[in-house]
């Protein structure tokens, strides 16, 4: 017997209370993830993509396309080199000004976030990435979904000589699930 796959878009669940609504309950949040076929992702990207900014119109945009269930995140180390070639949506420059102020811009983040980057050379909390495959028109090169002060910073650091293009990097990457292994 054929089992039914259901698809889940970010616009299927742009309705539900985020941070600053009231109503908006985190663990009632896991739960209904869970209830559609999402209890697979990774809580950081959980919480990076879809409980912070999963309403935001600008991702329901650019993301929108997507079928969430389809998702498997890879917890991947990729290079300096590998990620500051990455694309960001044209609408979020963030990136750009951080990249251009790097090293003014870590003093200004929390403690760990700093100790972070000037002991380990990297961040604290892995950004989300999309195969460039998956992006509405293809493409080859990764795009940054969410971490664009932490690209910035990577970008900016690089220019200053303070990371070397070799140095690897936890990202999180969203890539097209196999049939077999989807998660309804």
């Amino acid at each position: 017997m054929r089992s039914l796959r259901v698809v889940v878009t970010l616009a299927d669940l742009a309705h539900l209370p985020r941070p600053g609504c009231s109503g908006a309950n985190r663990n009632a949040f896991d739960s209904m993830l869970q209830d559609v076929g999402l209890g697979h992702w990774p809580d950081d990207a959980v919480e990076q993509f879809l409980w912070e900014h999963g309403a935001d119109s600008r991702f329901l945009g650019h993301y929108g396309h997507l079928d969430l269930v389809a998702l498997e995140w890879v917890d991947e180390q990729r290079t300096t080199a590998e990620l500051v070639s990455a694309t960001t949506a044209d609408d979020m420059t963030w990136s750009d000004t951080v990249t251009a102020s790097a090293a003014s811009q870590l003093k200004y983040q929390p403690r760990g976030v700093q100790d972070s980057w000037n002991v380990n050379g990297t961040w604290l909390r892995p950004p989300l990435f999309l195969d460039g495959a998956l992006r509405n028109p293809p493409q080859t090169e990764l795009h940054l979904i969410e971490g664009h002060t932490r690209l910035g910073s990577l970008r900016g650091l690089l220019q200053l000589g303070a990371i070397t293009e070799d140095a690897t990097h936890r990202v999180l990457v969203a890539v097209a699930a196999r049939p077999s292994s989807y998660h309804a």
